[in-house]
Order: structure tokens, then sequence, then C-alpha cells
């Protein structure tokens, strides 16, 4: 279910709720995990398996390259919902937002030449491939950062009318 109103508190501030959800629960977050560690994993399988030369690691580290394609594709959907939809215009969270999409973006175009590269679960990947994989974890870690500034910082996604409902 996609919300398209725009909810406020009863003080008048604006609540940037996520536009992509289920039931009020955010679809972005529950996605953003499956990139993040598929292709963490699939570094670290491939550079521990190209150390020791096990070749069941490059396979596991392959398809967890894919993976994380399909999981980030799956996730960037809600996200640029979110983006288009809660993030106001004109503010440091839209810019934030559309930085944050773009090195996504641009992570996972790298994670897919990294597996067009390799070509096949069977394939050892060499220095460039792991150089690569590498870097796209060093991105993947400063997008990841802009999208806890979003949340955190700019309160994107974030509902302050139950905070205190306990007490």
């Amino acid at each position: 279910m996609v919300h398209l109103s725009i909810p406020f508190t009863e003080s008048g501030e604006r609540i940037m709720r996520a536009k992509a959800a289920i039931q009020s629960h955010p679809i972005h977050p529950m996605l953003v995990g499956f990139p993040l560690s598929l292709w963490i994993g699939s570094f670290i399988f491939d550079v521990i398996g190209s150390i020791w030369s096990i070749p069941g690691l490059w396979t596991t580290g392959f398809y967890c390259v894919v993976g994380g394609c399909i999981g980030a594709v799956l996730a960037a959907v809600p996200g640029a919902l979110d983006w288009w939809f809660a993030i106001p215009s004109n503010s440091s969270a839209k810019q934030r937002g559309l930085l944050h999409g773009g090195l996504n973006t641009l992570t996972l175009l790298l994670f897919i030449y990294i597996a067009y590269r390799l070509g096949s679960p069977s394939a050892a990947p060499d220095s460039v491939a792991l150089v690569l994989m590498g870097i796209g974890v060093v991105i993947l870690g400063i997008s990841g950062w802009l999208g806890g500034t979003l949340v955190y910082r700019n309160q994107i996604g974030v509902v302050h009318l139950n905070a205190n409902a306990g007490k």
C-alpha cells in the first residue's frame, strides 16, 4: 500500500513518513539488508577463496553478487518512491537522498559489471574483480552512511506521534 497523503502532527509539523510502506512499515529499510550483506559477503568469500584457492567460495561469491543485484533493484523502487514523495523539495534531505540513490546506482552497475566479468559461478575472481568489489563495498558504506543521515538527522520516515505512548 502506498501512502499519498501528507500527514501533520498536532502542532502542524509535517511528518515525513515513508510513502512506500506496508501497514505503515517502510519497505526500503526492510530490503536494503539484502544487497548490503550479499555484496559484502561476496567480497569476503572471493578474497578468502582467492587466498586459499577454494572454488566453492568463488561460486558462493558469484551467487552473492547476483543476489545482491536483484536485492538492490528491489530496494531501489520503494527508495525512489520515498525520495519523490516523502522528502520536501529544495531541502538538504532531497539533495542527500539524490546522492544516496546515485551512489547506490553506481554500486549496482559496478556489481553487474563484476558479475559479467566473472561470467560464471566457477570462475576464479581476478585481482581486478577483487579491487572493484572492494571499491563497491566502500561506496556502499558511504551510501549507507548517507541513508542513516537521512533517517537520523533529516528524520525521513520517523514518526514521533507515538514516541511516548507508554508513559
